[in-house]
């Protein structure tokens, strides 16, 4: 993956998601970290949420992921897609759980489910780069390196 699209990613705080199911799209905005070593988004949610009976349904996600302070002449995000993993593995859920902490640390005083989307696709836009240009990067080209 581009270093530029990993060091956005590794920046921010909040992503956009969203889920489907058989009434249509839901979307939520949550908390996150980036593990570059695996490229996949962790995030906390409480246990017993929407989105979380779709994601049980249905593991495939998309969404965005903007700068913390938008600049009303730079555009600059993230479009991610991603399927959700579910692992009954401790050190897998350890692990997992340790690096959102980190970057998280007010959420450790939060029950809750730590998930996580591993990324199969990302763009970044960034208008810094030219009209029309993105960054893009696919799992199965990552994998063919």
């Amino acid at each position: 993956m581009d270093e530029r699209i990993q060091n956005f990613l590794k920046n921010q705080i909040l992503v956009s998601l969203s889920c489907l199911n058989e009434q249509g799209f839901h979307c939520f905005t949550c908390y996150y970290s980036y593990d570059d070593k695996k490229q996949r988004i962790l995030f906390k949610s409480s246990g017993n949420t929407r989105h979380e009976k779709h994601l049980r349904e249905r593991p495939e996600l998309a969404g965005t992921i903007h700068p913390d302070e938008v600049s009303k002449v730079h555009i600059l995000g993230a479009q991610i897609k991603g399927t959700i993993h579910r692992s009954t593995d401790m050190f897998y859920l350890l692990e997992a759980g340790t690096l959102y902490h980190l970057k998280n640390p007010a959420a450790l005083a939060l029950p809750g489910v730590i998930w996580v989307l591993h990324l199969h696709t990302v763009e970044l836009t960034d208008s810094m780069l030219g009209i029309g240009q993105r960054l893009k990067w696919h799992k199965e080209d990552a994998q063919s390196d």
